[in-house]
């Protein structure tokens, strides 16, 4: 593709506003519908070059296509959550027009009599009673975000008719599912037992994945369960809950020290969810042995999959350097959680995470895309999320750029539990925690943190009476606290991880300033090894032995490859 050339570095690059990369990240969702077939969402999109056949046969037509089981229930799933989301942490106006085509093809996928998100005939788009466990938790997620932010109580009914299935034919402690039981009493078939259903499907019979990577089917469920479990207060979502979560414990994660494909598979994005998935249950029942099996998967087996600055492959069986950032935002989840239960380091990486991977990769510069692909390709792709290198959109220039229409809405839903985690406590006066000091207004604060353009120190002005802790980073030995205005009546204390600051009135402003620490760290990525400058939690360069084109983050120095 000649309009990608090597070194080009992306421009509007975003470190630091997390409300407006939530905004811009629901544009895709607003637009991305075939309405020639109902309004069915797009799934997948290729913008540029071929993908890479990580083992399995793959589609490299350009613009947007569908999938006979993710275009109906994978997206309209991730997307119902991601919006709904964002319109409760930074008021996204959602088209109604939007919600009630996703409301709609959610319900579809789950009206078939098998009692699970069912497949489309992509060429009578029909519903056929085939079921792609998969989707398990993308259907599950939209559900339970109709259930808690619009008290949709026939979406309650299909969630408890789904347990109720899932239930009846899932052994919890094997993590056998009994498909032929399942076909004789409801006639349908599932992917990951029946290469007949995968035929079924439209697909080659090769694809079928003989028995059950669990992960992939149920263990990725989990979390949307306790997200259902949450929203309903369902009994059913909480015992089934328990027991994948024994499973998980048990067997899917025995071994938290090694990534055993196996046993997990080869889509990490299932593993980063299941992980995410127990972090959630631990946090609604203070399971603190799933926490700490969570800290020894960090340290453990997420290493040979991802980075600790969020990257993480999208395919095990990958040779390059292609992520997904579904996958960082589930370990920033995981993260959030580890934090919220009072293990703060782990904000500290989340706000890595964040910083130096999430916003970044984000689509704000599409000036590469040509008009010629598919109209409005550029306008209405703008803050989409997808498959980003470490360093960049793409590896190499022809290289695959693609923004498969689901990781979007995963990427829009993990800026909103950011957006919850960030800034936490009691806004009528009483504590309130600064955990991750990313730019916005955040209750009685106005936020502006060190990584902002022009600045240097976190400053908040404050508009109510409160007291403020601020969490400072490991690396943070010497800081000064200056009032800009206020009184004598403010004080400032450092106490382990955080500095308290008290005595806040309405109208007062308070500076506090402290070097952000620069570091070098070296990374085996699967192309070669990569050097990363770290300033405080921001990566600001990557050097390594070839300049890649669109750069998100640039070399050390200008020029390109510099080891």
């Amino acid at each position: 593709m000649d309009r990608v050339q090597g070194g080009q570095l992306l421009g509007q690059i975003n470190r630091t506003d997390l409300a407006d990369a939530i905004r811009r990240g629901a544009n895709p969702m607003h637009h991305w519908f075939d309405w020639d077939h109902g309004g069915l969402p797009y799934f997948r999109n290729t913008m540029a070059g071929k993908r890479p056949n990580a083992g399995k046969p793959t589609d490299n037509t350009p613009g947007n296509g569908h999938h006979p089981s993710y275009s109906l229930s994978h997206v309209a799933g991730r997307w119902l959550d991601a919006l709904l989301n964002a319109e409760a942490v930074a008021g996204i106006k959602i088209d109604p027009k939007v919600e009630a085509n996703l409301r709609q093809w959610l319900l579809r996928s789950m009206s078939h009599k098998i009692g699970l998100p069912a497949c489309l005939d992509l060429t009578s788009y029909e519903i056929i009673p085939v079921s792609d466990l998969h989707n398990l938790r993308e259907v599950m997620h939209g559900l339970a975000a109709l259930c808690g932010f619009r008290k949709d109580k026939e979406c309650e009914a299909v969630g408890e008719r789904l347990i109720a299935v899932i239930g009846e034919y899932l052994d919890y402690e094997s993590g056998a599912w009994d498909e032929e039981r399942f076909n004789r009493e409801r006639g349908g078939w599932t992917f990951y037992s029946s290469p007949e259903a995968v035929q079924a499907a439209g697909w080659d019979r090769s694809r079928h994945v003989p028995g059950h990577v669990f992960p992939q089917t149920f263990g990725r469920y989990l979390g949307a369960l306790m997200r259902s479990y949450a929203a309903t207060g369902s009994h059913a979502a909480l015992t089934q809950a328990v027991g994948l979560r024994n499973h998980m414990m048990n067997v899917t994660f025995a071994d938290p020290s090694r990534y055993d494909p196996v046993l997990l598979g080869d889509h990490t994005h299932s593993v980063t969810s299941a992980i995410s998935g127990l972090a959630r249950f631990a946090a609604v029942t203070g399971d603190q042995a799933v926490f700490d099996r969570i800290e020894e998967l960090f340290d453990g087996l997420l290493t040979d999959i991802a980075t600790d600055f969020g990257w993480c492959t999208e395919n095990f069986q990958r040779d390059d350097d292609y992520g997904e950032i579904n996958n960082t935002a589930d370990m920033v989840e995981s993260l959030l959680l580890l934090g919220q239960a009072g293990r703060i380091g782990s904000y500290q990486r989340a706000e890595g995470m964040v910083r130096s991977h999430i916003l970044p990769s984000q689509l704000r510069d599409t000036r590469f895309i040509g008009a010629d692909i598919e109209p409005h390709l550029a306008e209405w792709s703008e803050g989409a999320f997808g498959f980003p290198c470490p360093y960049g959109l793409v590896q190499e220039a022809g290289g695959w750029i693609s923004y498969n229409w689901d990781i979007v809405g995963g990427g829009v839903s993990g800026l909103c539990d950011v957006v919850r985690h960030a800034v936490t406590g009691n806004a009528n006066g009483g504590l309130i925690s600064i955990n991750m000091p990313f730019d916005g207004k955040y209750g009685p604060l106005d936020i502006v943190s060190p990584y902002a353009p022009g600045s240097r120190s976190l400053r908040l002005a404050v508009d109510a009476p409160c007291a403020v802790r601020i969490r400072l980073p490991d690396w943070v030995t010497t800081w000064t606290a200056t009032v800009c205005k206020g009184s004598d009546a403010i004080k400032s204390t450092r106490s382990g991880d955080w500095l308290f600051v008290t005595g806040l009135q309405r109208g007062d402003e308070v500076e506090v300033a402290f070097d952000l620490a620069v570091s070098a760290r070296v990374y085996a990525l699967k192309t070669g090894e990569m050097t990363a400058t770290w300033t405080g939690e921001e990566i600001t360069a990557m050097d390594m032995a070839f300049d890649p084109p669109l750069r998100f983050i640039p070399p050390s120095r200008p020029g390109g490859a510099t080891t």
